[in-house]
């Protein structure tokens, strides 16, 4: 066994950005793409892809949409290759900051919604499901 000594040490200076890093749309399309064909390869018909404030990384990675506030599905077809992001009121305000909201059909879903929201117009979430193009007897990624 080799010992430990604890020394203390200057930090480097880094200075400040010149600019902020930012991940182009194409990327973030091509994630996509690649998750459709990878889906694809392996016999799946969609994926749902979860997200909240704590476990944002999925979403964000694949459509730089960040749910902020409250949950958020990304349920995705893979023979049509449409995407549907299915959120609550707050996330609304979110959606549009998304490099690829070009390739998602925003779907509101109260429930996903903060507490005292009205959830009078919410419909089931099976019906949703089955609009993005889930079916039963399909074989779906669950992802989150």
């Amino acid at each position: 066994m080799g010992s430990a000594t604890l020394a203390e040490i200057d930090l480097p200076e880094f200075g400040m950005p010149k600019t902020e890093p930012r991940v182009s749309g194409s990327t973030y399309q091509t994630r996509l793409e690649k998750l459709y064909d990878a889906a694809e390869d392996a016999g799946y018909t969609s994926m749902v892809v979860y997200g909240d404030r704590e476990h944002l990384a999925n979403l964000a990675y694949l459509t730089g949409y960040d749910p902020r506030f409250e949950e958020s599905m990304l349920i995705m077809d893979v023979a049509t290759r449409k995407a549907s992001l299915v959120m609550g009121h707050e996330g609304l305000g979110y959606y549009p900051a998304s490099p690829v909201k070009e390739s998602l059909r925003p779907v509101l879903y109260p429930s996903f919604s903060l507490m005292a929201q009205d959830r009078s117009t919410t419909r089931p979430l099976s019906i949703i499901l089955m609009e993005a193009g889930v079916e039963d007897g399909d074989r779906v990624v669950v992802v989150g």
